[in-house]
C-alpha cells in the first residue's frame, strides 16, 4: 500500500518518470568561459542570508547501489571531492586512494560524452570544451575555498550560462550510457509487481538509496534489502524478495527522497512525511503548528467566502497520507503509517484544539492554541532529545487521527508537574517563569489524556477548561484542596519559600489518604493566624474549604496514573480561579 501510494505521487508530481535522472541538492555552480577557464563560481541556494543548496531535478543519476563499490562517481554533478579532487586534510591512504578513482571516472565520463559529441557532431566542441577544465582544477579548489565551500558540497558546470547537465546532447549521451551500462534486471513471470500487482517486465535487483533519513549512513538507506540469508527464503535473491519494476523503482525512490527533503523532523532520529492524493491550498503541517490566528482564518473559511479552501478542509475523498521514517545504518525503518482523507484529518486536529482548551493561568479564557513543539518542550527539563522515540511521533498521530495519545505521554506529563513543583521555590525568576509556562501545556496535555482515556471514561470526558464547582471527583477535589492550602498559607505567612506545595505535593497527588489529615490541621494554624489579620479574608478561604470538603465522605488513599492528573488539574484550576478573582477585586477597587 505505501508503495503504491508513493508511485501516485511520483506520477502526480513528475517525479522519477526516467530513472536515469533524478534531483539532488546543487551548493555551487562553476561558471566557464569558452575556452573552458574558470569564469566564476556562483552559489546557489540562497535563503534567509544562508546557503542551504538547491534541490536540483534533470541530473545524470547514477543509482546509490552503484556507487558503493566506491570506485565510480556521478555524470557532471557531484561532490566537490570529486569533481575537483579535493579531499579532507585528515583523510587516510585508503579514503585519498578511494577517491582518487572517483575523481577519475568523474572526468572518464566527461571525455567519453566529448567523444560521443564529436562522432554523432553535436553541440559544436562543447565537449571538448567541458573536458579542458580540467586544467583548472587547482583555481576552483582556490575559489571555493575563498567562497567557504566545502569538500562535500555538490557543484555542476556552466557554459555561457546554461548548466551543462540541461543541454540536450548530455541527456540523450546519458540515456545511451545507461542503456549500455546499467546492472541487468530480471524477468520473472511468477511474480507480481508490490505496487500495483501486475506482473513486471523486468525486476530491478538491487534498489537504490533514500537520502537524508535521519539516524541512516549519509550515503543514504535503502527502503528494500535483501542482502541476509535470512531475506532470501525460497532461492529468490536480492531484489526478487520485494519484486517491482526498474519504472517502479525510479519512482517510489524519486517520491521518497522529494517527501523526506519537505518532511518534518520528529525528535533526534525521525522525519514524518505528509502528502495528499490530489493537491490541497493548504498545509495540514501548518494548521497543526499555527498560531491562533492562523488557525482561526483557517477554521473560519466557511464564513469568510473561500470556497477553495472550504473545499479542502472538508472534501471526504481526498487521501491524505503520513509516514514517519527513521535510519540505522544502511537500513530505512518506518516507524508509523497513516492513511486517512482530508476531512477526517482536519476535524480531527480542529477537536484536538478543542481538547487541549485550558483557561490561562490568570483565570481570563481558555488557551487551546498549543504547537506541537510547545507541548513536546514541556515534557523534558531542558532538551526534547529526552523523550523517548515514540513520544513525539504518537502524539503527532493523536493529533491527525483523533485517537488517545500514548500512554507514556500521560505518565511523562505528571511526573513532570510533581518535580517542577517541588523544584519550583528554589529556581531564579527567569527560569521560575519558563517553568510557569510550561506548566500550562503540561496541564492541557494532562486534560487532553484524561478526555481521550479509556480509564473512568464518564470522570474523565466531563473535565471542562476551567474550574468546575460540581466536578465531584474524589481526585479533582483533593487538588483544588492543596491549592486552596498554598492560597491560605501565603495569605497567613506571606512568601515562605519552599511551603505547602513544594514540599508535600508528590505525596498528595499520590496518596492523599496518608497525607491530607496532616496537611488540615496545619491549615486550621494558618487559618486562624489569617483570622487575625483580615477576618473577611479568613472567611473567604473557610468558605472555599467547605464547599469542597462537602463533596469529600473521605481521603483517597491512592490515586491512578488518571487520579493524579485530575488531581493537577484541580490544583491548577483553583490556583487560576484565584488569580482571576484578584484580578477583579483590583478592577472593582480601580472602578471606585
Amino acid at each position: 500500500m505505501i508503495l503504491q501510494r508513493l508511485v501516485e505521487y511520483a506520477d502526480r508530481e513528475g517525479l522519477g518518470q526516467d530513472p536515469d535522472f533524478g534531483s539532488k541538492k546543487l551548493r555551487w555552480i562553476i561558471e566557464l568561459a569558452e575556452d573552458g577557464c574558470l569564469a566564476g563560481i556562483t552559489p546557489i541556494g540562497i535563503r534567509e542570508g544562508k546557503h542551504r543548496g538547491e534541490d536540483t531535478p534533470g541530473l545524470p543519476e547514477t543509482p546509490q547501489n552503484e556507487l558503493q563499490s566506491g570506485k565510480i562517481s556521478h555524470f557532471l554533478a557531484d561532490s566537490a571531492a570529486r569533481v575537483l579532487s579535493w579531499s579532507d586534510p585528515k583523510a587516510d591512504k585508503q579514503q585519498r586512494e578511494k577517491l582518487a578513482l572517483q575523481h577519475a571516472f568523474f572526468w572518464s565520463l566527461v571525455k567519453q560524452y566529448a567523444d560521443w559529441t564529436a562522432k554523432e557532431n553535436v553541440q559544436g566542441n562543447r565537449g571538448r570544451t567541458l573536458l579542458s577544465a580540467r586544467k583548472q582544477l587547482a583555481a576552483m579548489r582556490s575559489r571555493l575555498e575563498q567562497e567557504k565551500g566545502k569538500p562535500s558540497d555538490n557543484v555542476a558546470f556552466a557554459l555561457g550560462g546554461i548548466r551543462c547537465h540541461e543541454w540536450d546532447s548530455v541527456r540523450a549521451f546519458w540515456k545511451e550510457h545507461r542503456a549500455d551500462n546499467s546492472p541487468p534486471s530480471q524477468n520473472s513471470p511468477a511474480t507480481l509487481d508490490l505496487s500495483d500487482g501486475s506482473s513486471p517486465t523486468g525486476i530491478v535487483l538491487s534498489h537504490g538509496k533514500i537520502r537524508g533519513v535521519p539516524g541512516a549512513n549519509p550515503s543514504g538507506a535503502a527502503l528494500v534489502s535483501n542482502d541476509k540469508p535470512a531475506f532470501q527464503s525460497y532461492g529468490l535473491d536480492g531484489g526478487l524478495n520485494a519484486p517491482v519494476s526498474v519504472a517502479v523503482e525510479a519512482k517510489y525512490r524519486a517520491a521518497l527522497n522529494n517527501l523526506i527533503a519537505k518532511g518534518k523532523r520528529l525528535g533526534e532520529n525521525t522525519t514524518v512525511a505528509f502528502w495528499t492524493k490530489k493537491p490541497i491550498p493548504i498545509d495540514i503541517w501548518s494548521l497543526m503548528e499555527a498560531d491562533e490566528q492562523s488557525v482561526r482564518a483557517l477554521v473560519d473559511a466557511p464564513t469568510e467566502g473561500r470556497p477553495e479552501v472550504v473545499a479542502a478542509l472538508h472534501d471526504r475523498e481526498n487521501g491524505f497520507y503520513a509516514l514517519g521514517v527513521s535510519g540505522v545504518g544502511g537500513r530505512l525503518m518506518i516507524r508509523s503509517w497513516m492513511e486517512s482523507t482530508v476531512g477526517h484529518v482536519v476535524a480531527s486536529v480542529e477537536r484536538w484544539f478543542t481538547d487541549l482548551g485550558i483557561v490561562s493561568p490568570q483565570g481570563e479564557k481558555a488557551d487551546k492554541h498549543f504547537k506541537l513543539w510547545a507541548l513536546l518542550f514541556a515534557l523534558v527539563r531542558e532538551k526534547v532529545e529526552e523523550l523517548p522515540p515514540s513520544a513525539p511521533l504518537g502524539l503527532m498521530m493523536c493529533a491527525l487521527q483523533g485517537t488517545t495519545p500514548p500512554r507514556v505521554i500521560l505518565e511523562m506529563t505528571v511526573r513532570r508537574t510533581t518535580k517542577a513543583l517541588a523544584q519550583l521555590a528554589g529556581l531564579p525568576e527567569e527560569d521560575r517563569a519558563r517553568e510557569r509556562s510550561k506548566m500550562v501545556a503540561r496541564t492541557a496535555l494532562m486534560k487532553l489524556c484524561l478526555i481521550r482515556s479509556q480509564h473512568d471514561r464518564e470522570v474523565n470526558t466531563s473535565m471542562k477548561p476551567q474550574l468546575d464547582p460540581e466536578q465531584g471527583d474524589p481526585a479533582y477535589l483533593c487538588g483544588r484542596l492543596l491549592a486552596v492550602m498554598d492560597r491560605l498559607q501565603y495569605l497567613a505567612l506571606g512568601d515562605v519559600g519552599a511551603g505547602v506545595v513544594e514540599r508535600n505535593y508528590g505525596a498528595a497527588s499520590s496518596t492523599p489518604g496518608v497525607v491530607f489529615g496532616r496537611l488540615f490541621r496545619g491549615s486550621q494554624v494558618h487559618l486562624s493566624k489569617l483570622e487575625g489579620k483580615s477576618g473577611g479574608t479568613a472567611m473567604n478561604v473557610r468558605k472555599d474549604f467547605e464547599q469542597i470538603c462537602d463533596g469529600l465522605s473521605t481521603w483517597p488513599q491512592v490515586l491512578t496514573l488518571e487520579g493524579q492528573a485530575r488531581f493537577a488539574l484541580g490544583f491548577y484550576h483553583q490556583k487560576a480561579e484565584y488569580r482571576r478573582r484578584s484580578q477583579e477585586s483590583k478592577a472593582e477597587h480601580q472602578d471606585r
